[in-house]
């Protein structure tokens, strides 16, 4: 005879990080975000009780975290970026494709050679850091305006300082 706990009575499973990434804290719920790269999801760890709960699912390849002024989670995934909102993730910059192109254009257009890490400057404009000494610089505004009008978008980058053949950044 085997006994079986019911639902009420069963202890709820923890959630586990088996590859922890990147980290976030975030200070409106004053807990750790943490990207789990093998499970492909983001783990939000409570600092006063130990809780954890799942964030963030169905992003491959997580490597950067990062908040807003107004508490909004970024996560960078398969050369690209989400805002992440009410469980949708939304597209703010990348084709996913490896590269440096999209300069000028839209921010969902670009393509991203690695991102090695990035943050969301107080009025929403993005920084990053690529891979083979490339920043990138991205306007929200100048980005919204070339969605409207087709005009020069709200991307633009600058190799690293003291590189050789260095790009300036367009203006």
């Amino acid at each position: 005879m085997s006994v079986t706990a019911s639902a009420a009575t069963r202890k709820p499973r923890p959630v586990r990080v088996l590859e922890p990434g990147a980290l976030a804290y975030d200070y409106s719920r004053h807990d750790v975000l943490v990207a789990d790269r093998k499970l492909h999801r983001v783990v939000g760890i409570d600092l006063p009780s130990g809780k954890r709960r799942v964030a963030v699912t169905g992003l491959r390849d997580i490597v950067g975290l990062a908040y807003d002024d107004m508490a909004r989670l970024y996560v960078a995934a398969g050369n690209r970026i989400f805002r992440v909102a009410g469980g949708r993730n939304t597209l703010i910059a990348g084709n996913g494709q490896p590269g440096h192109t999209g300069d000028g254009r839209s921010a969902t257009a670009a393509s991203f050679a690695g991102i090695g890490g990035f943050e969301v400057d107080h009025d929403e404009s993005i920084v990053i850091a690529e891979y083979e000494n490339w920043i990138r610089f991205i306007d929200p505004k100048r980005d919204r305006e070339h969605d409207r009008r087709h005009r020069r978008g709200g991307v633009r980058r600058r190799r690293r300082p003291g590189t050789s053949g260095s790009p300036q950044a367009s203006s």
